[in-house]
C-alpha cells in the first residue's frame, strides 16, 4: 500500500516512510494517525485521494490529524 500511496497521493521519494506510516495505520485498522506532516498527511486534499484509494481497495482510512488536534478529541 505505501507504493500505491507514493504514486496516486504524489508522494516523494524522499518521504517514503510517510507513506509507510500511513499503509500501516490503513492496513491494521488504527484509528487515528497523528502527524505533523501538513503536506503529504494531514491535508484536505490528500486526504479526500486517501479516502477514495482505500475504498477501491476495500481497506480503512484512519482520523489523520496533528497531535494538537488529537488532544482535543
Amino acid at each position: 500500500m505505501a507504493q500505491v500511496y507514493m504514486e496516486r497521493l504524489e508522494i516523494p521519494e524522499k518521504s517514503f516512510r510517510d507513506a509507510t506510516h500511513l499503509a500501516v495505520a490503513s492496513v491494521h485498522n488504527i484509528d487515528y494517525l497523528a502527524t505533523w506532516n501538513c503536506t503529504h498527511l494531514a491535508n484536505g486534499k490528500v486526504i479526500k485521494k486517501l479516502m477514495k484509494i482505500n475504498e477501491s481497495f476495500g481497506i480503512y482510512t484512519p482520523i489523520i490529524c496533528t497531535p494538537e488536534e488529537l488532544m482535543e478529541v
